[in-house]
């Protein structure tokens, strides 16, 4: 169990952007340890995953943009190679100097993706 500001930190390719956002709120201890409650119960039991989801992801019949920070630390970009692989017509943007947080950390190269995206889709 690491402290939750180092849980934050690794969030983040940019120790500036992980600062900025640690600067404008710090929760109070209550708050932070009932958040931190909640995460580990959704994420231990059941776990935060399903076995089982690598054999329904090709039911998916729609346009899927995986979206994902080059320098995520809680989930490694391979993550987002394999969902792309088992998606049929799925399209990957890796965001490059991104953690796990692209709207946080990467908002406009985000919104740009999810844009582009939209409009390649509506055509």
């Amino acid at each position: 169990m690491r402290a939750p500001e180092v849980v934050f930190r690794s969030m983040f390719a940019s120790e500036a952007v992980a600062e900025a956002i640690l600067k404008q709120r710090r929760p109070d201890d209550a708050i932070a340890m009932k958040n931190r409650y909640a995460i580990a119960r959704a994420a231990w039991h059941p776990p935060l995953f399903n076995p089982h989801l690598a054999k329904w992801l090709d039911r998916i019949r729609v346009p899927v943009r995986i979206v994902w920070g080059d320098s995520d630390r809680i989930l490694p970009v391979e993550y987002a190679h394999a969902f792309n692989a088992l998606l049929a017509g799925s399209s990957i943007e890796v965001i490059p100097a991104c953690g796990h947080l692209p709207h946080l950390e990467q908002p406009d190269a985000l919104v740009a993706s999810i844009s582009s995206f939209i409009e390649g889709a509506s055509r």
